[in-house]
This record gives structure tokens, C-alpha cells and sequence, in this order.
């Protein structure tokens, strides 16, 4: 089954990219994008999109994880992924996401964060733009058991 039958939607196949970078899907990382509301943003499930990430896993994240470098077939791959995405609104959300995938297990692998800046290289931007999209679209609370109201 191909990546475009389970989604057809750049956003989330490229982020799955992200996600399977170091040749797995940590659920840290589905967290994260739980805590951003990230699935219902890009218009898929979350399980959905796991089983995107894991298929990227295959195809993309194992062999990257084992060199640690991209090879000119990866750039390309995530080159005709981001180049389709022409929102500039998009484009910085989905790199505020693609921060908080690589950052979320607490240390940034030497692949996560060469998928990443390649990522932010292609579209153009910088630090600082992907810091005050964080500043500006902070994550919810997770869930938390409230006592009853006294009376």
C-alpha cells in the first residue's frame, strides 16, 4: 500500500518523514503532536498518521538512521514534499510541529535535525521565524483530573 493511500496530504506525509527520521515512531513524539492539536490541523487521524510514520520508517528512516546523513535521493524526497506545500501559514506550522517532534524525547539526533534544517532550508526559513511560531502557538494542557468544585 502506498504513502497516498493512507493520505494524500503533503503536510502529514512530510511530517511522518520527520517523525521516522531516527528509524522509529516514539510515542513521545505522538504526544507531542497531541499536545498541538497537530493531527486534526493537517486532517488526519492519529492513527492514521502513526501507520503513515511507521511506513515511513521502511522506506526512509531505517537506512537514514544507520548513515546518519541524507542522501541526495532523501533531499529530493523531502525537496517534491515541501516544495508542494505553497502556504506560507502551512509552511510554518509545519515546522513548528517538525520542532517539537525532534525535541520531544528530550535530545535532537544528528538525523532529526538534518531532516529538519534541510526542511527549513527548502522553504526558506529560519530560526527565529520557527521560535516565535512556537512563542505564538503554544501547546494545550494535557489533561488534568479536576477536584470538585466546594461549595
Amino acid at each position: 500500500m502506498e504513502d497516498h493511500d493512507i493520505c494524500s496530504d503533503a503536510g502529514a506525509r512530510l511530517l511522518a518523514m520527520v517523525v521516522s527520521a531516527d528509524g522509529r515512531v516514539d510515542a513521545r513524539e505522538l504526544q507531542a503532536l497531541d499536545l498541538l492539536d497537530a493531527f486534526s490541523r493537517i486532517g488526519i487521524s492519529r492513527h492514521r498518521f502513526a501507520t503513515l510514520a511507521r511506513r515511513r520508517i521502511e522506506d526512509f528512516g531505517a537506512g537514514l538512521s544507520q548513515r546518519g546523513w541524507l542522501r541526495i535521493t532523501e533531499q529530493v524526497q523531502i525537496d517534491r514534499l515541501a516544495g508542494s506545500i505553497d502556504d506560507p501559514q502551512q509552511r510554518i506550522l509545519l515546522a513548528r510541529m517538525a520542532a517539537a517532534v525532534i525535541t520531544a524525547d528530550g535530545a535532537v539526533s544528528r538525523v532529526e535535525r538534518r531532516v529538519y534544517e534541510h526542511l527549513l532550508d527548502c522553504w526558506q526559513l529560519g530560526s527565529t521565524a520557527v521560535t516565535q511560531a512556537i512563542l505564538h502557538d503554544a501547546p494545550r494542557s494535557p489533561e488534568v483530573d479536576a477536584w470538585p468544585a466546594s461549595a
